[in-house]
């Protein structure tokens, strides 16, 4: 007989629900490594071998909703037992971005009430970033308006603005593609510009 390990651990364990051990990703991965114990065989014969699939302890387990690890203890006779745990491995690492250069001071040319400055936003994500926005209506993003799509893990983003003479601060919000709700960062500038 087969008792499955008890002790499964990992640098990023969330927690145990309904049956399912909760792991995060490792820091900057889009996998968590878990470990555990062996299994637990008693048989009255001397000699047996035991696998686990699909994964082994110490492996990086990729993000998915559920993982059934499956041990099988084989005796020398042919006979075998299963036992199996369950793991979930989930995404709660916020997305970064941030923005060259962070600050910016100039001033508008003769005559004219505002200043198009350019900047670079760098986006990016241990799994995939899904999207940049900002509300300030005089923000374009990588040509795309106030919102762009990114769908990579990481990107820089060439983008412009035009702004009003005075003190700004613009805020951006970016989202990845985690489920079932995206996790989201921020990231700021502040453009001063004198008349």
């Amino acid at each position: 007989m087969i008792t499955c390990p008890t002790n499964v651990t990992s640098n990023n364990y969330v927690g145990f629900t309904s049956g399912i051990i909760q792991v995060r990703t490792d820091h900057e991965a889009n996998v968590a490594t878990v470990t555990w114990d062996p299994p637990i065989v008693t048989e009255n014969v001397s000699r047996f071998n035991v696998t686990s699939s699909p994964y082994k302890s110490g492996d990086e387990i990729p993000i998915s909703t559920i993982h059934v690890i499956t041990f099988t203890a084989t005796e020398s006779s042919g006979d075998t037992d299963t036992c199996n745990f369950v793991i979930s491995v989930i995404d709660i690492e916020d997305p970064i971005c941030t923005i060259e250069p962070p600050s910016y001071m100039g001033s508008v040319e003769m005559g004219q009430q505002n200043s198009t400055i350019n900047y670079i936003i760098t986006v990016r994500d241990n799994v995939q970033v899904s999207s940049i926005k900002t509300d300030c209506s005089f923000i374009d993003i990588g040509n795309s308006g106030q919102e762009y799509i990114v769908d990579r893990a990481i990107e820089e983003i060439d983008s412009t603005g035009t702004f009003p003479i005075g003190e700004t601060m613009v805020l951006f919000s970016v989202v990845d593609n985690a489920s079932p709700n995206g996790n989201e960062g921020t990231c700021s500038f502040g453009v001063t510009i004198s008349g």
